[in-house]
């Protein structure tokens, strides 16, 4: 925690190699697994200190070139802010710098793809424990692949 002009604030500069680590509550760190396996990197800050119940969450996942959110449900309301660079959604429409994204829970998005510059994207999350459905079509896919077949 540090000072500033006499009140009390927890900040953290993008510039630190740290960033992600350094905000992640340590109930959250399983948020960062989930990132790291699929090779996005992300921080989560806890908005509440209510042991039991929904966990608020704002997250910062950063997205390389071309990294792909694939299509899915989360169980709780979500607003997500492009904070740099821009994602391409299902259809053709390009979100960029100051642009919002909002899902209501069970409500179908994406998939994304992360620009050729890459993104930051603010997600905020009424519930992070709340479950995340993913489409029929990714779990075909995922079949696919994992049977050795490509294509359709």
């Amino acid at each position: 925690m540090r000072r500033n002009g006499g009140i009390a604030v927890t900040f953290h500069r993008l510039v630190s190699e740290r960033y992600f680590d350094e905000m992640t509550h340590s109930s959250l760190r399983w948020v960062q697994d989930v990132a790291k396996s699929s090779g996005k990197h992300c921080g989560a800050v806890r908005m509440s200190d209510d042991p039991v119940g929904p966990v608020p969450v704002t997250q910062m996942l950063m997205l390389r070139p071309g990294a792909v959110v694939p299509r899915h449900a989360n169980d709780c309301h979500v607003v997500e802010v492009i904070v740099i660079g821009s994602i391409e959604l299902d259809g053709g429409e390009v979100l960029t710098v100051g642009d919002v994204m909002v899902a209501k829970p069970g409500e179908y998005h994406g998939p994304r793809i992360a620009g050729p510059e890459g993104a930051l994207v603010a997600g905020f999350y009424t519930d992070i424990n709340a479950p995340v459905t993913f489409s029929e079509e990714m779990v075909s896919l995922d079949a696919r692949i994992t049977a050795g077949q490509s294509g359709s």
